[in-house]
């Protein structure tokens, strides 16, 4: 039997196993896609990405003002 202490939980309520959310639709995680729409401009990834980091990448190819 687990001590209550050690289990840790996600703010959703679901338990965290290793470092990550166990609910597979969890709010408090950022969606990763491989395909992005930002500025109206339709990106593709070679890897699931946030939308932070999709936003960030536009940035620097002078997608996104």
């Amino acid at each position: 039997m687990l001590e209550p202490g050690k289990i840790q939980y996600c703010r959703c309520g679901s338990i965290i196993d290793n470092g990550k959310c166990t609910r597979l639709k969890c709010p408090f995680r950022p969606a990763k896609y491989r395909m992005w729409v930002i500025n109206n401009r339709y990106l593709e990834f070679d890897k699931p990405v946030t939308l932070e980091e999709a936003i960030k990448f536009s940035k620097t190819k002078g997608l996104h003002s």
